[in-house]
Protein backbone atom coordinates (compact mmCIF):
# COMPACT_ATOMS: atom_id res chain seq x y z
CA UNK A 1 0.00 0.00 0.00
CA UNK A 2 2.89 2.38 0.65
CA UNK A 3 4.10 2.16 -2.96
CA UNK A 4 0.67 3.12 -4.27
CA UNK A 5 0.65 6.28 -2.14
CA UNK A 6 4.20 7.12 -3.20
CA UNK A 7 3.33 6.65 -6.88
CA UNK A 8 0.23 8.80 -6.54
CA UNK A 9 2.25 11.49 -4.79
CA UNK A 10 4.85 11.45 -7.57
CA UNK A 11 2.18 11.76 -10.25
CA UNK A 12 0.55 14.64 -8.40
CA UNK A 13 3.89 16.39 -7.96
CA UNK A 14 4.75 15.90 -11.64
CA UNK A 15 1.36 17.24 -12.69
CA UNK A 16 1.71 20.31 -10.47
CA UNK A 17 5.21 21.06 -11.76
CA UNK A 18 4.10 20.78 -15.41
CA UNK A 19 1.01 22.86 -14.71
CA UNK A 20 3.09 25.62 -13.11
CA UNK A 21 5.54 25.59 -16.02
CA UNK A 22 2.67 25.88 -18.48
CA UNK A 23 1.26 28.87 -16.62
CA UNK A 24 4.70 30.45 -16.55
CA UNK A 25 5.11 30.05 -20.31
CA UNK A 26 1.68 31.49 -21.01
CA UNK A 27 2.31 34.53 -18.82
CA UNK A 28 5.72 35.09 -20.46
CA UNK A 29 4.08 35.02 -23.89
CA UNK A 30 1.55 37.64 -22.83
CA UNK A 31 4.30 39.89 -21.48
CA UNK A 32 6.30 39.57 -24.70
CA UNK A 33 3.25 40.53 -26.76
CA UNK A 34 2.63 43.55 -24.53
CA UNK A 35 6.28 44.58 -24.85
CA UNK A 36 6.10 44.47 -28.66
CA UNK A 37 2.96 46.62 -28.75
CA UNK A 38 2.98 50.17 -27.46
CA UNK A 39 -0.18 49.36 -25.52
CA UNK A 40 -2.61 46.47 -25.53
CA UNK A 41 -5.67 46.77 -27.74
CA UNK A 42 -8.92 47.67 -26.08
CA UNK A 43 -11.05 46.22 -28.89
CA UNK A 44 -9.08 43.21 -30.16
CA UNK A 45 -8.68 39.97 -28.24
CA UNK A 46 -7.01 36.80 -29.35
CA UNK A 47 -4.37 36.16 -31.99
CA UNK A 48 -4.03 38.48 -34.95
CA UNK A 49 -4.24 36.12 -37.94
CA UNK A 50 -4.53 38.75 -40.67
CA UNK A 51 -2.29 41.67 -39.75
CA UNK A 52 -4.09 44.07 -42.12
CA UNK A 53 -7.37 43.37 -40.30
CA UNK A 54 -5.77 44.04 -36.93
CA UNK A 55 -4.04 47.15 -38.28
CA UNK A 56 -7.28 48.55 -39.74
CA UNK A 57 -9.23 47.93 -36.54
CA UNK A 58 -6.57 49.63 -34.41
CA UNK A 59 -6.60 52.67 -36.70
CA UNK A 60 -10.38 52.93 -37.01
CA UNK A 61 -11.60 52.05 -33.52
CA UNK A 62 -8.72 53.12 -31.29
CA UNK A 63 -7.29 56.07 -33.23
CA UNK A 64 -3.88 54.41 -33.28
CA UNK A 65 -1.15 55.04 -35.83
CA UNK A 66 -1.01 51.32 -36.52
CA UNK A 67 -1.29 47.94 -34.99
CA UNK A 68 -0.99 44.23 -35.56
Amino acid sequence: MATCTTTTTRHLFTFLVLFCLTLRLISADVRIAAAICGRPSGTWSGPCVGSSICNDQCKERENAVGGG
